[in-house]
């Protein structure tokens, strides 16, 4: 069996971290805000939107313990800050 050439396993690896930022970020605007909730002593992560009528749409997105998501919470956070200073929306 022949082995894949690391040029192109780093490429597909790249292209999958890629598609999974495009996918969180479309999931996840940066006109939204993730709020944080406390439900029977557990801390969990909601992400609330403009729903273009006022109100607010709120959406679960997952324990707040879960370091992939507290990593994505933070990063959206940072992004949302940058966008903001640049006036990209």
């Amino acid at each position: 069996m022949k082995s894949i050439d690391l040029m192109y396993q780093t490429m597909f690896a790249e292209l999958g971290q890629r598609s999974l930022d495009a996918a969180w970020t479309a999931d996840f605007p940066p006109e939204g805000r993730f709020t944080p909730a406390n439900i029977k002593g557990r801390k969990y992560w909601y992400f609330d939107i403009p729903d273009g009528h006022g109100g607010t749409k709120r959406r679960y997105v997952g324990p707040a313990d879960d370091p992939d998501i507290a990593q994505r919470v933070t990063d959206h956070k940072r992004d949302k800050t940058t966008y903001a200073l640049a006036g990209a929306w």
